[in-house]
């Protein structure tokens, strides 16, 4: 019998991880809005929240709200799972409500669906434990099932690193998707990869984005030195 596991939130990482986990496990799924896929066990947030494994997979604008809603639904010995793009704040909020007979394992997968259509083997996932007597099989799964690279760094290493690479590029993404850059006959080499650094973050959702640049503290910083940046360069042609 197959261990049983939710994905609370159903938008375009919630698809995109039912994708891998549905051969391993018994998979259940809640969103808000109706879900009409007839492949998936559509259920309500109450029994959603008592399955085996429940992955937390909704935007930090509601996520709070959401840990508060599962948090009495969650049984003992339960595993519960976030896939969020910042760490501190979203471990501060599992600790604060999630009860204690239940075990935290942080995650954030470095990969989505816009940037993984040939799949996800090889790609990199960062991991930290919260609570946790599982760590080493949870971290097998990952490495022998799934095929990922894990990483193993605290919620601040984590949020520090982010605050480079995902601030700056999902702002270079978004800007060159407003400038809707066209397909050029005397493109170069630079320029199509400027085009496909676009096409794979400038798509993500305003809830992902936001995320980013408003719930890591690591974030300001680094846009402001960024976009000052880009203004001095502006002002010295």
């Amino acid at each position: 019998m197959k261990t049983s596991l939710s994905i609370i939130g159903y938008g375009a990482f919630g698809r995109f991880m039912f994708r891998f986990l549905n051969p391993y496990f018994d998979v259940y799924v809640y969103d808000v809005r109706k879900i009409d896929d007839k492949k998936v066990k559509s259920v309500l947030l109450k029994e959603a929240a008592s399955k085996d494994i429940v992955i937390i997979a909704v935007n930090m604008d509601v996520f709070e709200q959401t840990v508060k809603k599962i948090s009495k639904f969650i049984k003992k010995g339960a595993l519960v799972l976030d896939v969020c793009s910042v760490k501190v704040e979203p471990i501060r909020l599992m600790k604060k409500y999630l009860p204690k007979h239940c075990e935290i394992i942080a995650t954030h997968p470095l990969f989505g669906p816009n940037s993984c259509k040939d799949g996800i083997i090889g790609r990199k996932i960062m991991v930290y434990p919260v609570r946790t007597k599982h760590l080493k099989e949870f971290v097998g799964f990952l490495k022998n099932k799934l095929k990922l690279k894990v990483m193993l760094l605290t919620p601040k290493e984590h949020d520090r690193e982010m605050a480079v690479i995902q601030v700056i590029t999902h702002l270079v993404g978004r800007t060159v998707n407003k400038i809707n850059l066209p397909e050029l006959k005397l493109s170069t080499y630079s320029y199509d990869k400027l085009k496909e650094v676009a096409r794979i973050v400038g798509t993500d959702s305003d809830a992902l984005f936001r995320t980013i640049q408003q719930y890591n503290k690591f974030a300001p910083k680094v846009r402001e030195k960024f976009v000052n940046t880009l203004v001095k360069i502006s002002k010295s042609i």
